[in-house]
């Protein structure tokens, strides 16, 4: 069994939002700008992140659970490595007092609701290198960008000048499914992320909540990979694999574990389980999808494609591509 750790990937952008379309949003939109993100639902979750990796830029939302977007700013300002990080605050509304506390904690930007992808790529681009679609100081677009100011931009007005940079690779659109992928996770955040990444991998994704369903959909299906979270209610992603092991036509069929705990142990559980990887939150979407990318039947292009865009990731660091010795 091998194990992904998300150090050689601890790069790229942290966005936060309490509210799942928002977090969808942030992951599609940052994804599609060739960022490597790293989501997370609370206030909590966001600062321990941010202390553990080089953050490019940080997105967060003004209401998170357990700590509020202000008061995790101004705590992510007092990590070592963060006094000039990026830190865009969302909003729902943008009254001066609003912009003087989120100042005060350290944002850099704020970005007032509604906003579509088209204006948040446009907001973002600036500090991501995207200078074809990076806002001006004063808040309005830039070159590429239609001359109005950015709260009036709308998704129409900017079709055209956005696509480049919004746009997805042709060869990953094809229509044709190669695989059954079988996803368990108590965190709807993680589960949305796997199937927007395996989709694009032209699989078939099926979802369950925690392991049970995971073992009850396996014995009605048949998967060509499985991804377990696992700590999850009702049962836990080593007894969902140790069961699904047991199961007709499942000897051979690749299953991931998923955990924030990388020790020993935790291994050594998943391995006499039958688990055939193991990687450890939190994972970037690139690391996530080269890891993965190993257990699927997809085009060698599409795998070149995939670990290039990893490479970039991890800011052009070389690294060797995921190893499958047996267990």
């Amino acid at each position: 069994m091998t194990q992904s750790k998300a150090d050689d990937f601890a790069e790229g952008v942290i966005c936060a939002s309490a509210d799942q379309a928002t977090c969808e949003l942030l992951l599609e939109t940052l994804t599609d700008m060739g960022q490597n993100v790293f989501p997370a639902v609370d206030g909590p979750s966001v600062v321990a992140l941010a202390s553990r990796m080089r953050a490019t830029l940080i997105v967060l939302d003004i209401h998170l659970r357990g700590l509020d977007g202000v008061r995790a700013c101004a705590r992510i300002r007092s990590l070592p490595g963060h006094t000039r990080t990026p830190i865009v605050m969302l909003t729902q509304n943008d009254t001066e007092r609003v912009q003087a506390v989120a100042a005060g904690a350290g944002a850099t930007m704020f970005i007032a609701r509604p906003f579509g992808p088209v204006k948040l790529a446009c907001a973002l681009a600036k500090f991501l290198n995207c200078d074809d679609l990076a806002s001006n100081d004063d808040g309005t677009p830039g070159a590429q960008c239609h001359p109005k100011t950015l709260c009036q931009i709308s998704d129409t007005d900017m079709a055209g000048s956005v696509q480049a940079v919004l746009k997805r690779p042709a060869a990953l659109a094809t229509p044709a499914r190669s695989g059954v992928v079988l996803v368990a996770d108590d965190d709807s955040l993680i589960r949305s992320i796997l199937r927007s990444k395996l989709e694009a991998l032209n699989q078939d994704v099926v979802l369950a909540n925690n392991g049970q369903e995971a073992v009850e959909l396996a014995s009605k299906m048949r998967a060509t990979l499985i991804v377990l979270d696992i700590v999850m209610p009702k049962l836990g992603g080593i007894a969902a694999c140790e069961q699904i092991r047991k199961m007709p036509g499942y000897r051979d069929v690749p299953i991931v574990i998923l955990t924030f705990n990388g020790s020993a142990e935790a291994i050594t559980g998943a391995s006499r389980a039958g688990a055939t990887a193991f990687l450890t939150k939190p994972f970037g979407s690139a690391a996530l999808l080269l890891a993965l990318s190993e257990y699927l039947s997809i085009s060698s292009a599409m795998r070149e494609m995939i670990y290039a865009d990893a490479v970039k990731a991890a800011g052009g660091r070389s690294f060797g591509r995921p190893s499958l010795p047996p267990t």
